[in-house]
């Protein structure tokens, strides 16, 4: 009997003394093969006397998890020289439309990451985009996927049409009387949108449908033709109360009359009061601003600088730095080391400003600083904020940070 490719059968010959009878018997031993085994790129070889690729991992430890392979398949027949390669799952880090603290932890097989989007979205039944440029590349452990959903949806507005009433006129009721035979319903026209959603916000919008869904029906009302015999008292009682509705009437017609006088006047009291405060407003600003003028003038006097002629001042928060590698990225030698964004070299009485809030080149004078030049930028440096340039690390170290009053020449 033959197991298997791997073995082989000695034979042995008895010769019997009572007989020509000759006996075959076989044993078997089994041989080895040499096995190259790949995982996860480490390479060994080994020699191994398994039958099959499965019993080759079991015999060197080697255990699949839901989400590892092997190359060739586990029942392949193990055979001399052959190459067995496995590759271990990874573990992805999925974020949809950049919710990080929504991130989901996903274990897969080393796949592309083609291969991998469109199984995620044939499970989660959404439509994904991502970097077309990184389709092929193949997943690996920690590795970071971003996805942008990318959606449908159909909504409508629905506006309603009223309907009408229909009025028939019959003798069987009194003038001013009604009946309803029959309610109305409205109906409605109703526009249906499909709106296209990326990364959850809206990005188009077609109009799929627009019609009268329900048609409205109309109300049917019977009208009262008849005529209410009237005797002379009665219609004494209709003229008395007809006379009583007129005065009522006329009264209050001249009570709404006073009324509006009333309120005229009020509007008219408003309006002057309103203009005597802005009359008031406009002179206190007016004052804040000559004194404010005339406290910058002092100041530029008597920081010397008399000539030139104060536009506005400005609260700012000043911080300060020099031309060393902690304030400027860069070292002596440096293309670029000290000097400014504008060109000009760095010294103190060049400063960094927001362009948008102080153009460059503007002068300026800084309360406790003196005089200076806006010449610089910075990418901390936006809005309400100054960097002021020392010489040393250890001024802009004392300076700290301050809040100033710069003023603003030309």
């Amino acid at each position: 009997m033959i197991m298997s490719t791997r073995l082989r059968a000695l034979t042995v010959t008895a010769v019997l003394a009572l007989g020509a009878v000759t006996l075959t018997a076989s044993t078997f031993e089994g041989t080895s093969v040499r096995v190259t085994l790949d995982k996860q790129g480490e390479v060994t070889e080994i020699v191994s006397s398994a039958d099959s690729v499965g019993e080759f991992l079991s015999e060197q430890g080697v255990f699949l998890g839901d989400y590892d392979s092997v190359e060739p398949s586990s029942d392949t027949e193990l055979v001399n020289s052959m190459e067995v390669k496995v590759t271990e799952g990874v573990e992805v880090n999925v974020v949809i439309d950049g919710d990080i603290f929504g991130l989901e932890k996903i274990r897969t097989k080393p796949v592309s990451l083609n291969e991998f989007v469109s199984d995620y979205s044939a499970k989660t039944g959404t439509a994904y985009m991502y970097d077309i440029s990184s389709w092929g590349e193949t997943l690996s452990d920690g590795l970071y996927i971003d996805l942008t959903t990318k959606t449908s949806e159909l909504f409508d507005v629905v506006t309603e049409i009223p309907f009408e009433i229909n009025y028939e006129d019959t003798p069987d009721l009194y003038e001013g009387e009604t009946k309803v035979i029959s309610e109305g319903t409205p109906g409605t026209f109703t526009t249906t949108y499909r709106v296209d959603f990326i990364g959850g916000k809206e990005v188009a919008r077609e109009v799929v449908f627009e019609g009268v869904k329900y048609e409205p029906t109309n109300a049917v009302y019977l009208r009262g033709v008849a005529k209410l015999a009237e005797t002379p008292a009665q219609e004494a009682f209709a003229l008395v109360e007809d006379a009583t509705l007129l005065a009522e009437r006329k009264e209050a017609e001249r009570y709404a009359a006073e009324l509006a006088e009333l309120k005229r006047i009020e509007e008219e009291n408003i309006a002057r009061e309103k203009a005597e405060a802005a009359k008031r407003e406009a002179e206190r600003r007016e004052q804040e601003r000559i004194a404010k003028e005339k406290s910058a003038k002092d100041v530029l006097v008597a920081a010397g600088i008399a000539n030139k002629q104060y536009v506005k001042e400005l609260v700012m928060s000043a911080t300060a730095y020099t031309a060393d590698y902690a304030s400027t990225g860069k070292n002596p030698g440096d293309p670029g080391f000290g000097i400014t964004y504008s060109g000009m070299k760095a010294r103190v009485g060049v400063v960094a400003v927001d362009p948008t809030v102080i153009p460059l080149g503007t002068e300026l004078y800084i309360e406790g600083y003196g005089y200076a030049v806006a010449g610089d930028i910075g990418s901390a440096i936006k809005g309400a904020k100054i960097d002021l340039f020392f010489n040393t690390s250890r001024e802009c170290t004392n300076y700290g940070r301050q809040k100033v009053l710069v003023y603003v020449l030309k």
